[in-house]
């Protein structure tokens, strides 16, 4: 007959307390698991992961190239550009969030320091496309009004696209 010591009883009860309120990773329960799960809990608190949602590290669906946009405004911190654009920044998240829900921006935000040397704010959105990306500057609100200081579209290799390496 198996007996079990007190730790793994423990985890056990633990591991059934954590499935019974959803908050159990599928990799604590196996931890041979090769689901890749994010490290923040607040991904987890804002409700971009379910707790049945995969994320696996190769994903053969996915676009082997991606394109950034790259952005320089003349603010030197979120909170400036929102004081002094909130109409165009307040444009400029309508736009991104539109070409988002459309499936064109994976993603996209604004570093939180500016840059070292110029002390300019950057911000940057990953496209699924060129023509995408080039849509995303276009439509800018501070494109359009000539805010943006300097942007370029540079296409970027998707390291987790593809087929899966041999193990």
């Amino acid at each position: 007959m198996f007996s079990k010591n007190r730790r793994t009883i423990k985890r056990s009860r633990t591991i059934k307390r954590m499935r019974a309120i959803g908050t159990c990773h599928p990799s604590i329960t196996n931890p041979r698991s090769r689901r890749v799960w994010p490290s923040s809990s607040a991904a987890w608190s804002l409700g971009q992961v379910r707790q049945n949602d995969v994320m696996t590290p190769f994903d053969a669906g996915s676009e082997p190239v991606y394109y950034v946009v790259e952005m320089t405004v003349p603010f030197t911190s979120l909170a400036e550009a929102q004081a002094k654009a909130a109409e165009p920044l307040a444009e400029h998240v309508r736009l991104t969030t539109d070409l988002h829900r459309a499936g064109e921006v994976l993603m996209a935000g604004a570093f939180l320091e500016p840059d070292a040397q110029d002390g300019y704010l950057r911000t940057m959105a990953v496209c699924r496309s060129r023509e995408a990306a080039d849509r995303f500057v276009a439509g800018d609100p501070f494109v359009r009004n000539g805010t943006v200081v300097d942007h370029r579209v540079r296409a970027w290799a998707n390291l987790f696209a593809g087929p899966r390496p041999a193990s």
